[in-house]
């Protein structure tokens, strides 16, 4: 932004220097212009290399976090798994919980709500939505699990999905951060090897998942061809992979596959698996299969096995991270360093420049140089140096002082039209010229600023409820229609809550206005209290209100609406050393598919009334079959 506009002055003719005398420009020109484009141009094929490099790293880094974060929320999935999987096997077999534990001497229950709370509390789910999905029906299953309704096939084919799902996420990281890896101008050659690891011990955790799965069809009497083919090509693939990886894994995989190759169970599955390939290709009977409780303990510790992998595989994934920061901080050096040696290179070449341009008519080119910038509009130029003869030196002094004026007032002006508060503007305007322009920029400061508040006041006032200072009707039919439309693009649950003071008008005609004047401002702190940040809480007129917001489910919509009828239950108004409690009542309406502002709102309001028709003082949903179903949860902690 400039004060003044350029403008274009036609230079004055003037006596022409004999041409065997070449001017300073030119000859600056030929001292300065070629070391500088050599080295800027080198210096930019330097940095731009290097950059590519730190950038490709970053990209990298981010793919082996989430890599990690997968494999640790797979072992995390995969641990729940193998509880799960041994309490409905038991039973399958009529067997309790507490029967099983008792057997194999083993926690199941308590393992079992270890293994959930670090599932729920893993954030990697979250930030997948087929993830979230699968979590969701998850927590269906685990209630069937726990009420003794669901079996070993029900498990199984739901954490197949869970753990499949997984496993693509971490196989599209994974893809990525290999093509950024085989992507030569990268320099990122040398995290192959930690990339090959990595795959490596995926394969092993897939191969071991596969290698327990057809041990089991084998010693559980399905010896079909197939099946005993499979444990065989499993078990190669396994070995192979551990072949591969076993010799290269970093300083944090090394220590995690000691300690799987030191666990008993690596140990004894390994022979119970040998025991399978000999039943299979023997035609043998296995000692396992009449013998329930060793039987039980040998998939027990498969299962564990297998967790432990991906301990192994999520190890590698740190060690990935490790290499790459240090080829990030490589690059970085290298990035500095061909900086700072191409900045040298220009600072000689621009030192050689001003000791051959020490003529006598530099200074007064410098001069006209800066005259011409200064009458195109431009400022903020560099204070001239007082050099030559005095004339030039106090010409230079005075156009140094008239530059700085200008370009403070230019500055002002920026500042002004940006932030009329901004702190910048209390400093003067320097020299005399700046003195007499300050006092006029100090009124149109103020002029700015007042129109500036004057707006927001009116902003305010059109939007917001003068007695509560919550939203009005026009701001809250906005802000939920935009919440409207989130929740159907998003595909996020919402909520609307209608809330209605009960006999409100009676403490209007029986205690005063300014009593009820009073409840309303009470009603209306209490739903900030009551409510997050991120709702929408408005006043639609009258004693009616309402509140607007995200909610996961059913239960914490009532949730919500419970804690704000407690909120403004809790608040009560005085007349005449009097108190007078304040009933309400509310409606709840989740914004279901093809809703609108009004129509949620209408739901709501119908959800209100079914509240006043039930007796008031109390929460009803706007759907009959979710009222009904939730109404003695409901009715009981509110009623009064």
């Amino acid at each position: 932004m400039r004060l003044f506009p350029r403008r274009r002055h036609p230079r004055s003719s003037g006596r022409h220097h004999p041409r065997w005398l070449p001017p300073i420009r030119l000859l600056l020109t030929f001292v300065v212009l070629p070391p500088i484009l050599g080295m800027a141009l080198l210096a930019t094929s330097t940095a731009t290399t290097r950059w590519a490099q730190r950038d490709a790293a970053d990209a990298m880094t981010r793919d082996a976090v989430e890599l990690d974060r997968l494999i640790v929320l797979r072992g995390d999935v995969a641990s729940e798994h193998v509880t799960a999987a041994s309490i409905t096997t038991g039973t399958d077999l009529g067997i309790s919980p507490a029967r099983l534990s008792a057997l194999y001497h083993i926690d199941f229950i308590g393992q079992m709500r270890l293994a959930r709370d670090t599932v729920n509390a893993d954030p990697t789910v979250t930030a997948y939505p087929d993830l979230t999905a699968d979590l969701l029906r998850l927590r269906v299953l685990r209630s069937e699990i726990d009420a003794g309704n669901s079996g070993f096939a029900a498990v199984e084919v739901l954490f197949a999905r869970f753990e499949g799902d997984i496993d693509r996420r971490w196989q599209n990281r994974f893809d990525d951060a290999r093509r950024l890896e085989t992507t030569a101008s990268h320099g990122l050659g040398s995290a192959s090897d930690q990339l090959d690891v990595v795959q490596a011990t995926f394969t092993a955790f897939h191969a071991a998942l596969a290698r327990t799965s057809f041990t089991n069809a084998v010693l559980t009497g399905h010896k079909t061809q197939a099946n005993i083919e499979a444990v065989i090509a499993a078990n190669t693939r396994f070995s192979t992979a551990v072949a591969d990886f076993s010799s290269r894994l970093g300083p944090r995989a090394t220590i995690a596959w000691r300690e799987v190759q030191a666990d008993p169970a690596s140990r004894h599955f390994d022979a119970v698996v040998d025991e399978a390939i000999r039943v299979g290709v023997g035609g043998a009977r296995s000692a396992l299969s009449s013998d329930p409780t060793a039987y039980g303990a040998s998939l027990i510790a498969a299962g564990n096995w297998v967790v432990d992998l991906t301990h192994v595989n999520a190890a590698a994934s740190i060690d990935l991270n490790d290499h790459i920061r240090l080829l990030r901080a490589s690059a970085q050096r290298a990035f500095l360093l061909a900086m700072i040696g191409a900045s040298l290179a220009i600072v000689l070449a621009a030192v050689a420049a001003a000791l051959t341009a020490s003529a006598v008519a530099r200074p007064a080119r410098r001069l006209a140089s800066s005259a011409r910038r200064i009458s195109d509009g431009a400022f903020s130029i560099p204070p001239l140096s007082r050099s030559g003869v005095r004339e030039l030196a106090d010409t230079s002094r005075a156009l140094n002082d008239l530059t700085a004026t200008l370009a403070a007032l230019e500055q002002y002006a920026i500042t002004l039209a940006r932030d009329p508060t901004s702190p910048t503007l209390n400093r003067r305007l320097p020299g005399p010229t700046g003195a007499a322009l300050q006092a006029t920029v100090d009124q149109l400061r103020d002029s700015v600023y007042e129109r500036e508040h004057h707006r927001v006041e009116l902003q305010e006032a059109a939007t917001h409820d003068v007695l509560t200072g919550l939203l009005n009707r026009g701001a809250a039919m906005d802000a939920i229609e935009r919440d409207v439309a989130r929740s159907q693009r998003d595909e996020i649950p919402m909520m609307v809550l209608f809330i209605d003071l009960d006999a409100f008008k009676n403490i209007n005609d029986t205690y005063g206005h300014h009593v009820g004047d009073a409840a309303l401002r009470l009603t209306a702190e209490a739903l900030r209290a009551a409510t997050r940040q991120s709702d929408v809480v408005a006043r639609l007129g009258g004693d009616e209100f309402l509140v607007a917001g995200s909610a996961s489910s059913p239960e914490e919509m009532e949730n919500i609406a419970r804690r704000v009828h407690d909120a403004i239950s809790s608040q009560s108004v005085s007349s005449d050393g009097r108190r007078i409690a304040i009933d309400n009542s509310i409606g709840i309406a989740s914004i279901q598919f093809g809703d609108t502002a009004e129509s949620v709102i209408r739901n709501a309001d119908d959800a209100l009334y079914r509240a006043k028709r039930r007796g008031r003082n109390q929460v009803a949903w706007n759907r009959p079959d979710l009222s009904r179903a939730r109404e003695g949860a409901v009715q009981s902690p509110l009623a009064s």
